[in-house]
């Protein structure tokens, strides 16, 4: 099994640590933040279906820490799983739907 991360997804994911960092003027909850995020991912490369289908296609999410989602990507036939978006579940959805439209 392998796992990648988009460019987009990478981004996002580094956007929200440092926002975090610089909010609470500490890096503790970004440490949180990164080891659930590991959590998920570990599990989601035991169990990749685990992920609730969305209405975008093959695209698959995963729930992190209460309101981050992992949108991603399972490959059955490489055995691959391609992180595709790592998104803040209070922002606006159709940014989300224009994401996934533009890519």
């Amino acid at each position: 099994m392998t796992l990648s991360w988009s460019e987009a997804a990478d981004e996002q994911f580094y956007s929200t640590l440092k926002y975090w960092d610089n909010r609470n003027l500490s890096t503790l909850y970004s440490q949180k933040l990164v080891e659930r995020t590991n959590s998920t991912l570990v599990l989601l490369m035991f169990e990749p279906c685990i992920g609730r289908p969305t209405i975008y296609g093959d695209i698959r999410t995963i729930l992190v820490d209460g309101k981050y989602n992992i949108y991603y990507e399972y490959d059955e036939e490489l055995d691959e799983i391609h992180i595709l978006s790592f998104w803040d579940g209070r922002q606006n959805p159709e940014k989300l739907t224009e994401l996934f439209e533009n890519n």
